[in-house]
């Protein structure tokens, strides 16, 4: 994946929708100088990689990590109280390594109970090809059965004549749905709660914008009718709007969905 490379981080433009007073398209105006892999059904879950597990069209990347957890071969556990954990973790891959053929694949899971300095405490689903004992590459993808946050980190390495690279982290992302309240104004803000600090946040429903991660505070869709301030507290994420729940993304009863970049 690569990640959305904008100039000017959270502009958008907003073009009134001819008859319907209030009502605005909203298009990205950051300027990008390199467009990102998007994030939708076609880069994270296409239908046909869920059939290969026996999950139909509304199944999610959480549902194929879960499924994926039944083809797992060993699972290396960290345990508590580890003085090197990334040392006793490389112990455990080799000696799993050692057991396979050349050109084979397995998977495994790793779990921890004193935290890694890279890949920190969550639990992954490796899969682990095995070129030749001494050439091999993992992919680590972290997953949180009943969170209610779907989230997933993806790390890579590679071992080149027996000895070990770095792990690469691959991507972060994280998801959240809320639905709106009806409410607005500064009394009445939205406030949300992500696992780490993100570089930037997308919020879409029938309205939507995007909310940098990188300032404390400030104002995103700054023409007047539609500015929205926010500010960041740690990892949650407030913001209001004083002209309506529409603008403020809080509509009653509707579902909104807040995609977070880790980048």
């Amino acid at each position: 994946m690569q990640d959305r490379t904008p100039r000017y981080p959270g502009r958008v433009k907003l073009v009134p929708v001819s008859g319907q007073p209030n009502v605005y398209d909203m298009t990205r105006a950051d300027s990008p100088t390199q467009e990102g892999t998007p994030i939708n059904k076609a880069t994270l879950l296409t239908d046909a990689t869920a059939a290969i597990f026996g999950l139909g069209a509304n199944a999610t990347p959480n549902d194929v990590f879960a499924e994926i957890r039944n083809y797992v071969e060993a699972t290396l556990n960290v345990p508590a109280g580890t003085e090197d954990p990334a040392a006793y973790l490389d112990n455990l891959l080799d000696e799993y390594i050692a057991k396979k053929k050349d050109r084979s694949l397995g998977f495994v899971c790793l779990t921890f109970a004193t935290v890694h300095p890279i890949l920190g405490g969550n639990k992954y689903i490796a899969k682990v090809n095995v070129i030749l004992q001494d050439y091999v590459s993992i992919e680590a993808i972290s997953y949180a059965n009943g969170s209610s946050h779907n989230v997933a980190k993806k790390f890579t390495r590679s071992k080149y004549n027996g000895v070990w690279g770095e792990w690469r982290n691959e991507a972060q992302f994280s998801s959240i749905t809320y639905v709106g309240t009806g409410t607005y104004a500064h009394n009445n803000a939205n406030s949300v709660t992500f696992p780490d600090r993100p570089k930037m946040v997308f919020v879409s429903g029938p309205n939507s914008a995007v909310f940098p991660g990188t300032a404390a505070s400030g104002y995103i869709n700054s023409d007047g009718r539609d500015m929205i301030p926010f500010s960041w507290s740690g990892n949650t994420l407030s913001w209001y709007n004083a002209q309506g729940a529409a603008y403020q993304l809080n509509e009653s009863g509707v579902t909104y969905t807040c995609l977070a970049l880790y980048l």
